[in-house]
């Protein structure tokens, strides 16, 4: 799934109220949230333009929708696809 289709989708729904497409917004999330990772625990790459040799994390730029979509749903798996885990610093 790339990035701007899903940041489109939310656009569009936050301008129309369009059902079909809140549908398509959080189906789209799903499927990034249970298929697009990859044995790290990342997202996968995508390149910058189809001759390009120099990929690109995406993941920033999904943050928004995955937020948005969790603000709706209160989706475990979508706030887990957002935020993986982080080393947290430890008490002193």
């Amino acid at each position: 799934m790339d990035v701007s289709v899903l940041q489109g989708l939310q656009l569009y729904y936050q301008c129309t109220r369009d059902i079909r497409t809140h549908r398509l917004l959080l189906r789209g999330a799903h499927f990034l949230a249970e298929k697009e990772w990859t044995a790290e625990g990342i997202f996968y790459y995508y390149k910058e333009s189809p001759t390009g040799n120099k990929p690109h994390p995406s993941k920033p730029c999904y943050l928004e929708p995955l937020a948005f979509v969790y603000c709706q749903t209160s989706d475990p798996q979508i706030l887990d696809a957002g935020l993986p885990p982080l080393p947290l610093p430890r008490g002193r």
